[in-house]
C-alpha cells in the first residue's frame, strides 16, 4: 500500500469483532516505519458479553489475529510494478483468522461496508480496472510493422515513445547532412560559374536562389551561357568585372567578400593575384 490515511480512524477508532460487532476501541494509534500499531481498549459493561469474551480470548492468546476495514481511494498502475494504493482506514477488527477471507473489509465511499456479492464485484471491479490501465499501457503492432521495425507486437508505450523519439532524431539528422550537401552543390556551381565568367557578382544572388529552387535549371542555364574569353594583360574581362569599386579591397577583403572571384584571379591572372596578396 503506498499511502493510508488515519484521520478518519483517529477521529472514531472503533474496534470490531471480525469486522462486524463492536467490542472496544483502539488507543496510541501509530504509523512508524510503514507498520500501524494501536493498543485494544476492550468494552468492559456486564452487558457487553460479546466484548469480554473476545477480551478474554486475547489475553490468553487464543485471539492473535487483527485486520483492517478500508475504504480504497486511489490506484496507481505502473507496468512491471506493483499496483499502488491509496487506502482510508474505517475500522480495525480483532479476527478469527488473519488470512481468511473475512480478514478484508471494504467499504464504500458513502462508509457502508460491502458484503457477499457486493463485496465480490468490488473486488472484480478493483482487478478488472487494474488490468484494463496495464493494458492502456501498450500498443498492439501488426506483424508486419513489429518485424520492419524489430520491436515486438505487443510494445508498452514508453518503448514505442523511445523508438519513435530516436527514428525523429536520425530523421533530423539525415535531413541536415542532405541540406548541407545541398548547399556545398549548390556553392560549386556558382563559383564555378564566376570562376569562368558565365555570370557576374551582382548575378549570383539571382542564379543562388534559382538554384534553391531548382537545381538541374540554375545548372542548365548556366551551362548555356557563353564562358569569357580570356584576353591577355591588364585587357582581360576579369580586370574589368572585378576590380570596379575595388581598387581599395585589400586581400582580407576579396577573401570576406567575394572568394569566389578571388580565387578566380588566382586561376585566370595570376599576376593581379600576386599584387592582391600584398595588400
Amino acid at each position: 500500500m503506498e499511502k493510508i490515511n488515519l484521520d478518519r480512524f483517529k477521529a472514531n477508532p472503533v474496534m470490531l469483532y471480525n469486522h462486524w460487532d463492536l467490542i472496544g476501541r483502539w488507543k496510541n494509534i501509530e504509523l512508524k516505519d510503514g507498520k500501524l500499531t494501536a493498543e485494544p481498549e476492550f468494552m468492559d459493561d456486564p452487558d457487553e458479553p460479546q466484548a469480554l469474551k473476545v477480551k478474554k480470548r486475547v489475553e490468553k492468546g487464543y485471539l492473535k489475529g487483527a485486520s483492517l476495514g478500508i475504504r480504497i481511494l486511489e490506484r496507481m498502475i505502473e507496468p512491471g510494478k506493483p499496483p499502488k494504493v491509496v487506502a482510508e482506514v474505517m475500522e480495525a477488527s480483532i479476527v478469527d483468522i488473519p488470512s481468511n477471507k473475512n480478514a478484508l473489509a471494504l467499504y464504500d465511499k458513502n462508509g457502508q461496508k460491502l458484503e457477499g456479492e457486493a463485496f465480490q464485484l468490488a473486488l472484480q471491479s478493483i482487478t478488472e480496472q487494474e488490468t484494463k490501465k496495464a493494458n492502456m499501457n501498450k500498443v498492439k503492432l501488426s506483424a508486419a510493422i513489429s518485424q520492419k521495425t524489430g520491436l515486438p507486437q505487443e510494445v508498452e508505450v514508453s518503448a514505442l515513445e523511445a523508438f519513435i523519439q530516436k527514428t525523429l532524431s536520425e530523421k533530423d539528422t539525415l535531413e541536415a547532412k542532405l541540406a548541407a550537401m545541398e548547399q556545398e552543390k549548390i556553392d560549386t556551381l556558382i563559383e564555378t560559374a564566376l570562376s569562368e565568367g558565365r555570370i557576374t557578382a551582382d548575378q549570383k544572388e539571382q542564379f543562388v536562389k534559382l538554384a534553391k529552387q531548382d537545381f538541374d535549371l540554375a545548372k542548365s542555364t548556366i551551362e548555356a551561357l557563353p564562358k569569357s574569353e580570356k584576353l591577355s594583360g591588364k585587357e582581360k574581362r576579369i580586370n574589368t568585372h572585378l576590380l570596379d569599386d575595388r581598387a581599395d579591397w585589400t586581400f582580407a577583403d576579396w577573401r570576406k567578400k567575394d572568394t569566389a572571384g578571388l580565387l578566380r584571379i588566382k586561376r585566370e591572372d595570376p599576376e593581379l593575384y600576386a599584387e592582391i596578396l600584398k595588400k
